[in-house]
């Protein structure tokens, strides 16, 4: 009886070790400091690869947890990786009294992205999302496709 306890014991550990995250909110948490002392709050899985990089951008009012449902599509692909990014003044990222400007957010786009050597995305913006992208593509260095999804157009 002992025995077979302990291989039960033994197999749920060996099953816990691999088990792959299930929802946005088990990814581990990551940040990079802008400005001297912005903390910006991201999260990526599938880290490092040579995958395709998705950069999910959420609107105003929301934080990264918009894209849960977005995180469990893709997550089984091998050949993506995935950004998630609270903006300035959203979610885990800080809320300085500075004034939020589209390239505010693309700075704080920026620096995510090029703290882990990420050149080329697709965008995927949420309302307020969409043009922050547009001008992360347009204003810095990256390259990549936007995907809008019921964004607003500040021209």
């Amino acid at each position: 009886m002992k025995r077979t306890a302990l291989y039960l014991l033994f197999a749920l550990l060996l099953v816990g070790c691999g088990s792959q995250p299930q929802m946005l909110s088990e990814l581990k948490s990551a940040y990079v400091t802008i400005d001297d002392s912005i903390r910006i709050h991201y999260k990526i899985w599938n880290e490092g690869s040579d995958a395709k990089t998705i950069c999910f951008v959420h609107g105003f009012g929301c934080d990264m947890n918009t894209w849960e449902k977005q995180f469990e599509a893709f997550r089984d692909e091998k050949d993506l990786q995935l950004v998630f990014i609270d903006l300035p003044g959203y979610g885990q990222s800080d809320k300085p009294h500075v004034e939020y400007t589209l390239d505010f957010f693309a700075h704080a786009i920026d620096n995510v992205l090029n703290a882990n050597s990420i050149n080329d995305a697709v965008f995927v913006g949420h309302s307020l999302g969409t043009p922050v992208c547009r001008q992360t593509l347009m204003a810095t260095g990256h390259k990549g496709a936007l995907v809008d999804v019921d964004g607003v157009y500040c021209f």
